[in-house]
């Protein structure tokens, strides 16, 4: 009996530990719109970025590439507001293919295969109500280490989500633009 309290009260202090280590140091709602809410966290060691797709009521996580519910989230990582190349970089949310793509801008707006930029950073996706919307929607959370955005305390940061080949971007882009090539004209912005 008494190893049992001894174990019991170890795993006490190691949930106590890691809690203390991912306490929420400040919260940043940047997007409330009738069909998007962003909200970013920030804990000692991870930037959580949530976006929730208050428009998309179907679950079309696994569907074919044009069919497909899809985010994608790109950094300005030194905030100078251009594509720079091996500099710069972003995440595609998870498909039947990969759990998370991960890479590098090149130049002409290309960018590196998915794997391209290591990470840690951890990608998730749900179809499911929440506190921006009582019916079931795409939420996509993107939790990132710290030390994966180069020490810098601005974020700059553009989202792009995909519904049935439907793009919607933040900050939103031009009409005249086209919504597949990237750009750091405008970005979303998140200190700490």
């Amino acid at each position: 009996m008494r190893n049992v309290v001894i174990h019991f009260t170890i795993l006490l202090m190691l949930l106590f530990t890691s809690c203390q280590e991912d306490e929420t140091l400040q919260e940043s709602t940047l997007v409330q719109s009738e069909n998007t809410f962003i909200r970013v966290t920030e804990s000692e060691n991870h930037i959580l970025i949530r976006v929730e797709s208050l428009s998309d009521f179907t679950d079309n996580r696994n569907g074919d590439v044009n069919q497909t519910d899809y985010c994608n989230i790109s950094f300005d990582i030194n905030n100078n507001g251009t594509i720079d190349s091996d500099i710069d970089f972003g995440y595609e949310s998870p498909t039947k293919h990969y759990d998370i793509c991960s890479y590098y801008f090149l130049e002409n707006d290309a960018i590196t295969h998915c794997g391209g930029h290591a990470t840690e950073a951890i990608f998730s996706e749900s179809f499911t109500t929440s506190a921006a919307s009582s019916e079931p929607h795409m939420i996509w959370e993107l939790s990132i280490p710290k030390e994966e955005l180069n020490n810098t305390r601005t974020l700059a940061f553009t989202v792009k989500t995909i519904d049935k080949g439907e793009f919607n971007t933040h900050p939103p882009i031009s009409k005249k633009s086209n919504p597949v090539l990237f750009t750091f004209k405008e970005t979303l912005k998140f200190e700490w």
